[in-house]
């Protein structure tokens, strides 16, 4: 699975989600987020250093 394909997947899991809004969906919402941003973080970090 590419980086792009991962995040693809993170964010078709954060839509899925937003129809859901129990106690547990607003938790993995929330842990999916930051996980998105640090996966940016890094890539951004990574082109910077090529």
């Amino acid at each position: 699975m590419t980086p792009q394909e991962f995040d693809q997947l993170i964010r078709k899991t954060l839509v899925y989600l937003d129809f859901h809004d129990d106690d547990a969906a607003k938790s993995l919402r929330r842990e999916w987020r930051e996980v998105l941003a640090r996966i940016q973080r890094l890539q951004g970090s990574s082109s910077g250093s090529d």
